[in-house]
């Protein structure tokens, strides 16, 4: 039986109710290295002062005790509820994915075109 007051689960539900996928992304966001990040997790302690002023929008009742709902004034999840949120969530990432794609493709192109360029020096030196 867990603990309702387990510090970790306390942090993990804030990082998956704000929607970061690795400690990384939260860390950043709470603006601490990922190794504090971490030893909080290991310690079971939190920096309850910086994680509320971050995180405006975590009901107190659930940062201190663990207990009702992560964001504040949320209504309890139903079934439906959830499937947007998740369908909301994976629009987000394609919408992140194409944008990347595009950016990558630009790289990619101006690479081998910088690539072509110094095989035709080559040739010419050689």
């Amino acid at each position: 039986m867990q603990k309702k007051n387990n510090k970790s689960l306390i942090l993990n539900e804030i990082k998956i109710n704000l929607g970061f996928k690795t400690q990384k992304e939260f860390a950043a966001f709470l603006g601490v290295n990922e190794k504090t990040l971490s030893s909080w997790y290991s310690r079971d302690t939190i920096d309850y002062e910086l994680v509320s002023t971050k995180c405006r929008n975590i009901s107190a009742e659930f940062l201190l005790r663990g207990e009702g709902e992560v964001l504040r004034g949320a209504q309890p999840k139903q079934a439906s509820g959830d499937v947007s949120a998740y369908l909301e969530i994976i629009k987000s990432q394609q919408e992140t994915i194409s944008e990347l794609v595009s950016k990558v493709g630009g790289l990619t192109a101006g690479s081998v075109k910088k690539g072509s360029h110094a095989a035709n020096t080559g040739r010419k030196a050689g």
